[in-house]
């Protein structure tokens, strides 16, 4: 008998050991592994904070924007900024006469001009220490007696672009750049369970589609917004923005931003899927600035609304400067599509507090985008050899960079960031050339031919209709370039596969480039900072680099970085 409770009491203080042992887990979790789980809980929970920080702010910067749209909108005239040329460019391309010019002119920019205009004419020793003059110099070949008796040429300041103040007469569209056809592409796989977000979307209605050229979907409605018909002015709006902001307008939200991460969608392509949720759901042109106003806004986006007699616009705050109509409102300019006519326009007068982002162009090129292959053949002849270069480009990032706005120059001349064309194949191939010829002014030849020859010559406005840049991208895509597309090209092909500098030189109507190298005997060389780049024309043809035509050899430039 005591011997049976010994051994119950033994079994009775086992049983507590054996359960903790059975939760015990087979594999017991270390120190890195239990630390990332803490960290990532913690990010988890600031990440939820925070969104729903901002979501407070959100709501409560649109009950007192609310509030704002009740006063009285005010009116203001729309301006235009014009062609960032002057002067119209020329029909026909700079062709380089029969006979090469022997002489080594030196010139320099118009910021040095300025400078030396009142300063003394330099004393010349040799030509590594020849000062910048304040007009084009003459042709060091010409002696020193003749140089003398020749008067300075006076500087030709180039205009600046103005803003033109158009009246309805001026208005009127213009025509719009040719964009690519739509092209069918295969659905490509996702990495993400597409049907959880469905579930978690379902009351937008997706439907299949491939907005980016990709397999995903597209709401056929927008709960909780309602868009306007009929007329439309600052009553209407007021009263259809109060109903918006008090109804739920998550899903729709969740949505873009849902979208924005899966592609990677930068400022532009986010705000390009509104529109294309817009035209999803058929709304007027009317209905679609009303929608995209409240959209771009709700997520953070600085921009406004505007109407007149007949037409209600979205304009849009960019934190690069853009060409074309504009309102100008709190010191900044909000850009307008190019259907809005000239004429006065009203709009609110103070923005909503949370609407503060302008739209960047940056990050185009990480931007997913299906895959429709193209190939554009490069023919040219140098050092007595024929070429025939394929390189390959995608067609449906061309329309992503076709529907951008005009922008300024420096924009075009160091957007790194879209060059998706300069894959593996195509940079090995343009490389294993480079890599025959030892000397850099040669390998500078090659890529100059290559812009040169394989790109035939027309202006903007035979090719558009009207003036526009291209990324180098739309470049191979169309079958002309100008003077500046070609040169955003071969600028371009000298950053990836030399490290040599680069700067663009621009004439009033005309763009080139200029490369710091060692100058040949007999080349152009112009001076800029302190020293010598050799002039490189990718639209001067029959010249080799280091020439400058004939037109512009008096003509005041400056330096575009």
């Amino acid at each position: 008998m005591k011997s049976e409770r010994i051994l119950l009491l033994f079994v009775l203080f086992l049983v507590p050991g054996l359960r903790v042992l059975a939760q015990t887990p087979k594999t017991t979790e270390s120190e890195y592994e239990r630390y990332v789980r803490q960290q990532q809980a913690s990010f988890n929970r600031f990440a939820e904070k925070r969104a729903h920080e901002m979501d407070s702010l959100r709501q409560a910067a649109n009950r007192a924007f609310n509030a704002m749209l009740q006063k009285e909108w005010k009116e203001s005239k729309s301006k235009k900024l014009i062609s960032p040329y002057p002067q119209p460019k020329p029909v026909e391309p700079p062709k380089a006469p029969e006979k090469k010019p022997a002489d080594n002119m030196l010139k320099e920019s118009k910021e040095v001009q300025k400078q030396r205009t009142s300063e003394p004419k330099p004393v010349r020793e040799k030509e590594e220490k020849l000062e910048p003059k304040p007009a084009l110099p003459k042709p060091d070949t010409l002696p020193a007696a003749e140089k003398n008796k020749r008067e300075e040429i006076p500087v030709v300041q180039k205009p600046k672009p103005e803003l033109e103040q158009e009246d309805e007469e001026k208005g009127g569209e213009r025509p719009e750049v040719p964009v690519p056809a739509e092209p069918k592409v295969p659905e490509a796989p996702q990495g993400v369970d597409q049907q959880d977000e469905v579930l978690a979307l379902g009351s937008l209605g997706l439907e299949k589609a491939s907005p980016f050229g990709w397999n995903w979907y597209m709401p056929s409605v927008a709960p909780g917004f309602e868009a306007p018909s009929g007329a439309i002015n600052d009553k209407v709006i007021a009263a259809a923005y109060a109903q918006w902001i008090s109804r739920d307008q998550e899903q729709l939200l969740g949505y873009f931003k849902l979208s924005q991460k899966k592609f990677n969608l930068n400022d532009w392509a986010l705000l390009l899927l509104v529109r294309k949720v817009s035209d999803k759901l058929g709304y007027s042109r009317t209905q679609a600035s009303v929608f995209e106003w409240f959209y771009l806004t709700q997520l953070g986006y600085d921009a406004i609304l505007m109407y007149s007699d007949r037409e209600v616009v979205t304009g849009i705050c960019f934190a690069e400067k853009v060409y074309g109509r504009f309102l100008e409102k709190d010191g900044k300019r909000y850009s307008m599509p190019d259907w809005a006519p000239a004429k006065p326009y009203y709009t609110y007068q103070n923005q909503n507090a949370y609407a503060s982002k302008p739209i960047e162009f940056k990050n185009l090129g990480a931007v997913q985008i299906g895959e429709q292959g193209k190939e554009r053949q490069f023919d040219f002849k140098v050092f007595g050899n024929q070429y025939s270069m394929p390189i390959r480009y995608n067609a449906e990032r061309v329309q992503l960079y076709a529907s951008l706005p005009q922008s300024e120059i420096p924009f075009y001349l160091s957007n790194r960031a879209a060059e998706s064309w300069l894959s593996e194949a195509n940079s090995r191939r343009i490389a294993a050339e480079l890599s025959r010829l030892p000397r850099p002014m040669d390998k500078l030849r090659f890529l100059h031919a290559m812009v040169l020859q394989g790109i035939p010559y027309k202006t903007d406005q035979e090719q558009f209709g009207k003036e526009k840049f291209c990324l180098t991208e739309e470049t191979l895509h169309y079958p002309f370039a100008d003077c500046e597309d070609r040169t955003f090209l071969l600028n371009r092909l000298i950053q990836t596969f030399t490290n040599w500098k680069t700067v663009g030189i621009r004439f009033p109507n005309h763009l080139a480039l200029a490369v710091e190298l060692e100058p040949e005997t007999g080349m152009d060389v112009l001076r800029y900072k302190g020293r010598k780049w050799v002039y490189c024309d990718p639209t001067y043809f029959g010249a080799d680099v280091g020439r400058v035509p004939a037109q512009y050899q008096q003509s005041a430039w400056e330096a575009v970085e």
